[in-house]
């Protein structure tokens, strides 16, 4: 690295004489790099031609390489109530619908909510929903006190609760609960419809629950002797005693002497009781044990299920019901859906007993269906195809196993049997039929037809079936056409549609060439190079767009690749278009397109529409080959390739040649002509830009060499003058 030194001895502003050395040493690097950047503007020049290019292509493609995007029909039809009809270019010849007896429709099931019900849960409902008998009591116990409830066939739940007084039995969240109530059943059949309402007991004493056994009991009375046997386990709080009868106790004293303080059992007068509350036991000889001692166990109300009433005025389905409430396994779906290509397609759809219905009926949707259900619980499926299906159903359950069914279970009480949407009874298939579509049936000249679906293709029309018309059906399905006359159908050559695509046609070859012609006659500016970094600083931002305008003209001036592309396009559009036979319409010229006689026009086309209208009218056919036709080059014949089709190949190899010399996004500079010059240009200046670094560092040393020197000297006189002073 060289020390830089500046002008203090001479003077002199060593970083300006620099500056300027540099500046005359950097003119080849400036070259270099306006070299660089003519050669990336002519690359993206060059690659903007392709670019039209390919628009015009693809233009050409989506609207003459297809006949039908071409040739347009124009459809005459005698009543247009009944049917709609659009014609293809193939359409040919006359239709006549003598009439139509049925239309297609989809396979659909609708059903209320009066399938299955469940129940919202409320006080109103009626205690023989639940199965409860219309007649009888129910007597129960609360704190201690017998209440008897009357039942009759209007008596709800609504009648318990006051009967059981406030705050005991409470209703609410599709839950019966009681409150902090102590509740005891003795009577087996309250019990019994009790548990119809979901309610459950436990095994768990009260103090003071107890009577006086049947036999005279003391401490020293032995327990075998009272059919006492077995284990006794008994548990309150966090404490469990477990008790072999024979060998931890004998006798009821052993009995009392073991369960100690923790549960204070107790004799007077021959009855039992327990000094602490909230005791529980566990099996049977203990449950045998306490009720041979006189204890009532099992019969205090704990806990209730949420339950679901068969019937009733709030028993109606709704969209939020889970299939769980409504008793609803989770399982698999095998359904089998008519599609709108005429087969019959299967879906497995899984579902479980925490899905609604909602969320059931969207997994439907899967299966070539649209399911719906309503608020209230209304369902609907209906097959997005129409038509028959096979078999007698476009709509079937082929098999719904419930979680843990057999494999040869089909499940005749599956989802959609359960919901009401399919049959319960098999078909000689052995599946379950939901719904069938049914075929549209017509008549077209003559011939009985039918299909799947109501838009129908005809002889190159498409006929869309909208109402019956002329028919009558008997109850045995049998059609018979009438007497009406028939909707005559039929088309003519849309020569206005045709003429007006030909003009576009024009409009856009004449714009492209005209753009291409304009790049090709552009002025070049010689005295515009591209602005160099320095210059860019000392002009203002509008006076670089006016320079770099000028300098990027002429880029493409008399460019040999777009003179020869554009050459080979035009002899594309006027050569003769072979294999059509003779005396046929087979070039541009003799449908009415020539060129411009005004040379500076480069070639543009011109109409006479007159002649091209009477071409059209005269050989449509012939014209549309002579445009659209799909040839080969080497054809025996001679060239039989439509004008569409050699202009296309034609500006692709145009396009090929420029990829040649600017590549394209995709390729790497060193796979065409200009990327090669860039490549080249790149290098040497970073090689220029290397040397004239050194270049600097010459001249600093030089300056600091020059600057030491002047120091020097500067001293030696200064001691001279010293000594010449004395």
């Amino acid at each position: 690295m060289v020390n830089r030194v500046g002008g203090l001895a001479s003077g002199m502003d060593i970083d300006a004489l620099v500056e300027k050395l540099m500046t005359a040493e950097r003119v080849p690097l400036n070259k270099l790099n306006q070299k660089k950047t003519t050669y990336e503007w002519q690359r993206d020049a060059y690659r903007s031609v392709n670019t039209k290019l390919k628009t015009f292509s693809d233009y050409l493609f989506d609207n003459f390489s297809l006949t039908s995007n071409f040739v347009k029909n124009k459809v005459n039809i005698s009543n247009s109530k009944s049917i709609s009809v659009s014609a293809g270019s193939g359409a040919s010849g006359t239709l006549n619908i003598q009439g139509i007896g049925k239309l297609a429709t989809s396979a659909s099931k609708v059903t209320g909510s009066t399938a299955l019900s469940k129940n919202a849960l409320s006080s109103d409902d009626k205690l023989s929903d639940f199965g409860v008998p219309t007649s009888g009591k129910m007597v129960i116990n609360v704190n201690g006190e017998d209440k008897e409830l009357d039942l009759s066939p209007n008596t709800t739940l609504a009648d318990l609760q006051s009967k059981l007084g406030s705050g005991v039995l409470n209703v609410s969240g599709g839950k019966i609960s009681f409150g902090n109530s102590n509740v005891v059943v003795n009577d087996p059949t309250t019990k019994s419809n009790l548990e119809k309402l979901g309610i459950t007991f436990s095994n768990t004493l009260d103090v003071g629950g107890s009577k006086k056994p049947s036999v005279d009991i003391d401490n020293t009375t032995d327990l075998a002797s009272l059919g006492i046997n077995g284990t006794l386990t008994f548990k309150v709080g966090d404490t469990t005693k477990t008790l072999t009868v024979g060998t931890d106790v004998t006798n009821v004293q052993d009995l009392i002497d073991k369960l100690g303080t923790d549960f204070k059992l107790s004799v007077k007068d021959g009855q039992f009781s327990f000094g602490v509350s909230g005791i529980s036991v566990e099996g049977d000889d203990t449950k045998n044990a306490l009720e041979t001692l006189g204890f009532e166990i099992g019969n205090k109300a704990t806990s209730t299920e949420v339950v679901y009433a068969t019937s009733g005025s709030n028993g109606n389905l709704i969209n939020t019901s889970l299939l769980g409430e409504l008793g609803i396994q989770g399982g698999k779906l095998e359904l089998e859906v008519m599609g709108s290509n005429g087969k019959m397609s299967t879906s497995t759809i899984s579902y479980s007993e925490s899905d609604t219905v909602e969320s059931f009926m969207k997994k439907l949707n899967g299966a070539g269906l649209t399911a719906l259900v309503t608020t209230d619980g209304k369902m609907s499926i209906t097959a997005n195809a129409t038509g028959e299906g096979i078999g007698g159903a476009a709509i079937r359950v082929k098999s719904d196993k419930t979680d843990g069914a057999t494999p040869t279970d089909k499940g005749s009480d599956g989802v959609l049997q359960k919901l009401g949407l399919a049959s319960t009874t098999t078909d000689s298939n052995g599946n379950y039929t939901v719904a069938d579509g049914t075929d549209a049936a017509y008549k077209v000249n003559g011939l009985d037809m039918t299909s799947k679906s109501n838009i129908v293709t005809i002889s190159g029309y498409t006929v869309t079936l909208n109402e019956t018309y002329n028919s009558t059906v008997d109850g045995s399905g049998k059609i018979d056409y009438g007497t009406a006359a028939a909707i005559s159908v039929s088309a003519d050559k849309d020569i206005d549609s045709m003429v007006d695509k030909v003009k576009e046609f024009v409009s856009k070859y004449n714009e492209l060439i005209a753009g291409l012609n304009d790049q090709v006659k552009e002025t070049k500016y010689r005295d515009y190079t591209p602005l160099t970094a320095e210059q860019r600083k000392d002009m203002t931002e509008s006076e670089q767009k006016l320079w770099d305008e000028k300098a990027m003209s002429g880029l493409l001036r008399g460019d040999s690749i777009l003179r020869n592309g554009l050459g080979d396009m035009r002899n594309a559009l006027y050569s003769q278009v072979k294999g059509l036979g003779n005396n046929v319409i087979d070039t541009m010229f003799e449908m009415g397109i020539t060129t411009s006689s005004n040379f500076n026009d480069g070639g543009k086309l011109v109409i006479d529409e007159t002649k091209l209208r009477k071409a059209l009218e005269e050989d449509s056919d012939r014209v549309v080959k002579t445009l659209t036709q799909n040839g080969s080059k080497t054809d025996s014949e001679g060239d039989t390739r439509g004008i569409v089709q050699r202009l296309r190949d034609s500006m692709s190899d145009f396009t090929k040649n420029i990829e040649k010399k600017a590549g394209r996004a995709t390729m790497t500079e060193n796979q065409f002509a200009i990327g090669k010059n860039l490549i080249d240009t790149n290098k040497r200046i970073t090689t220029l830009t290397d040397r004239l670094k050194d270049v600097e560092a010459r001249y600093w040393k030089q300056f600091s060499a020059m600057e030491a020197a002047i120091n020097k000297a500067n001293s030696q006189s200064s001691i001279f003058a010293q000594f010449g002073g004395q």
